[in-house]
């Protein structure tokens, strides 16, 4: 798995699910959530999302994101994030 421009740093599926949690437990409300597009190509899916979330930091956060996947036997084999934050 791959955020922006960052080398991978996420691999297998416990170590991702480990992260997702981390993630979900770091938010204190999760105000929105809107599927923007998607599309899929043979082996490729994207997913164009906004987001809007405030941290339990107190920081809240407009996030804009697209997720391109690709898949192998049924399930994500490399996924990499694309995404620009406001706050």
């Amino acid at each position: 798995m791959h955020e922006n421009d960052s080398p991978p740093f996420t691999a297998g599926k416990s170590v991702n699910r480990k992260r997702e949690e981390d993630f979900v437990n770091s938010v204190q409300e999760f105000h929105e959530a809107r599927l923007l597009g998607e599309a899929v190509n043979g082996d490729t899916s994207y997913s164009e999302w906004e987001y809007e979330l405030t941290f339990k930091s107190g920081l809240r956060v407009k996030l804009q994101q697209v997720a391109a996947r690709r898949w192998k036997n049924g399930q994500v084999s490399h996924e990499r994030f694309y995404y620009k934050a406001s706050s």
